[in-house]
C-alpha cells in the first residue's frame, strides 16, 4: 500500500509538470523559461538555454543542460527503456523482476541541437557541437564537432560552422537591432532569402551545363 502511493506521488508529480509545461508553451517562450527554472525540472540548467520541444522528456531530473544550449523542436531524450519488462516477464518467479534500465544525458556549452533529433541515454554532447537535424544520437559527441545521421557521426567541425555563419550572415550591434530585423523588417528579410535562394540555385544549374 505504501509503495502503491509513493507511486502515484512520483506518476502525478509526472503529469502536473508535463500538464504545466504545456500551458506555459501556450503562453510564449518568457513564461516557458520560468516553469522550468522555478520547477527545476532538469537537473540541472544553465543561462541562456532555449527549449522549444513542447513535451518535457520522461526522464528531466536525469539530463544536464549547461550554459548557451539551444535544442529544436522536437527533440527526443530517451533516458530509460522497457526492455527489462520483457525479460521479467519471461520468468515467473518474483526475484527475476529487473529494475528499469535509466541513464543520464549532459549537453555540455554552447551546444545546439537541430529538430526532431534522438538523444539517447549515457551520452554526452559536446562542448562546442552541432547535432544536425533528424540525428540519433547513440554515443558521445566529441568537443568541437558536427554529427549527423542515423546512427549520428562526424560529418563537420563546429568552428568551421561558425567561421561561415559569421562570413555570410548579417551582423548586428545588439539584439534590438536584431529583433527588428527579424520581425519588424520580415517582408525585407523573405525577399533577400529568396533572392539569395534563386541567385544559389541559378548558379549551381549554370556549373551543371559545364561539367
Amino acid at each position: 500500500m505504501a509503495m502503491d502511493k509513493m507511486l502515484k506521488k512520483g506518476l502525478n508529480r509526472k503529469r502536473k509538470l508535463k500538464i504545466g509545461y504545456f500551458v506555459a508553451c501556450l503562453l510564449g517562450a518568457k513564461y516557458k523559461w520560468n516553469f522550468l527554472r522555478k520547477n527545476k525540472v532538469f537537473a540541472y540548467l544553465g543561462d541562456n538555454v532555449l527549449f522549444q520541444p513542447n513535451m518535457l522528456p520522461n526522464d528531466p531530473q536525469y539530463i544536464k543542460l549547461h550554459e548557451n544550449v539551444q535544442v529544436a523542436t522536437g527533440v527526443t531524450f530517451f533516458n530509460h527503456d522497457v526492455i527489462n519488462t520483457v525479460f521479467s516477464k519471461m520468468h515467473t518467479a518474483e526475484k527475476n523482476v529487473l529494475a528499469t534500465h535509466i541513464e543520464c544525458i549532459e549537453v555540455m556549452e554552447n551546444c545546439f541541437i537541430g529538430g526532431n533529433s534522438t538523444i539517447v541515454g549515457g551520452v554526452k554532447i559536446g562542448p562546442n557541437a552541432i547535432v544536425a537535424a533528424g540525428s540519433v544520437v547513440v554515443k558521445d559527441v566529441p568537443e568541437g564537432t558536427v554529427v549527423g545521421g542515423n546512427p549520428a557521426r562526424v560529418i563537420g567541425s563546429f568552428w568551421d560552422v561558425k567561421e561561415k555563419r559569421e562570413s555570410s550572415e548579417k551582423v548586428f550591434s545588439d539584439y534590438p537591432q536584431f529583433w527588428s530585423y527579424m520581425y519588424k523588417h520580415e517582408d525585407q528579410r523573405i525577399e533577400e532569402k529568396w533572392e539569395e535562394f534563386q541567385n544559389k540555385h541559378k548558379n549551381d544549374a549554370s556549373r551543371e551545363q559545364i561539367i
